[in-house]
């Protein structure tokens, strides 16, 4: 098994640091998705003159293994999941409230129907200025 998942390379100079085989630049995410379109290993084989049978088996035997990241991306990954989330704005109350699913879709359909008339985008920046400089 370690020997045909040496057969995959990762390296940052080549397809940007995806998964390889043998760094020919033949990304496993591509040889996956043409296995998921019904192509056999012989068509692949065939098509791709510089592959071996191995190579395949390899890039299976990668994808079996789960995550596919390169060791510095799923470092990156985990350090933001780990930042604290950013603090809401400093705004002046009232300015953002919380709005239902349900209150979106009557107002939607209350200006579809013509019951009430869109205000224009400047008039809604005029007035966010507005409470934004306390006025």
């Amino acid at each position: 098994m370690n020997s045909l998942l040496a057969r995959i390379t990762i390296d940052p100079a080549i397809c940007h640091g995806k998964p390889c085989v043998r760094g020919l630049r033949y990304p496993v995410e591509t040889l996956l998705d043409l296995l998921s379109s019904g192509m056999t290993h012989d068509e692949i084989l065939a098509d791709y003159e510089d592959l071996e049978r191995e190579d395949l088996l390899a890039m299976l035997a990668f994808a079996a293994r789960g995550d596919s990241r390169t060791p510095e991306r799923r470092a990156r990954d985990e350090a933001i999941a780990a930042e604290p989330p950013l603090p809401p704005p400093d705004l002046p109350p009232g300015l953002l409230r919380p709005v239902s699913l349900e209150e979106i879709r009557r107002r939607a359909a209350e200006v579809d129907s013509g019951q009430v008339k869109p205000v224009p985008w400047e008039d809604v920046d005029r007035r966010a200025q507005a409470l934004l400089n306390g006025h």
